[in-house]
């Protein structure tokens, strides 16, 4: 465990820019969203379109999540269980 924090340290020069980038870039991308969101409800547009502009301001959207293969949520074919066959 000692061994991989050294490892980082020794390449702190590396990793603190690229950090940095990709905080600015996740900044960046939020900040035209929000004013996507503001101009579509200043414009009144459908409401489908604001849930997807809304669902984009997600970091993370649990669509992107994937349950664990031993899930019990999940058919042998990775849908959600109840749903339509995946064997005709």
């Amino acid at each position: 465990m000692q061994n991989i924090f050294s490892s980082i340290a020794d390449n702190l020069d590396v990793f603190i820019p690229i950090l940095l980038v990709l905080i600015t870039l996740v900044v960046v991308y939020l900040v035209f969203m929000v004013r996507v969101v503001i101009d579509m409800l200043r414009y009144d547009v459908h409401g489908v379109l604001l849930t997807f502009a809304f669902i984009a301001l997600i970091p993370i959207p649990p669509i992107l999540v994937r349950h664990p293969r031993q899930s019990r949520w999940l058919n042998e074919c990775d849908r959600l269980k109840g749903g339509c066959p995946c064997r005709g």
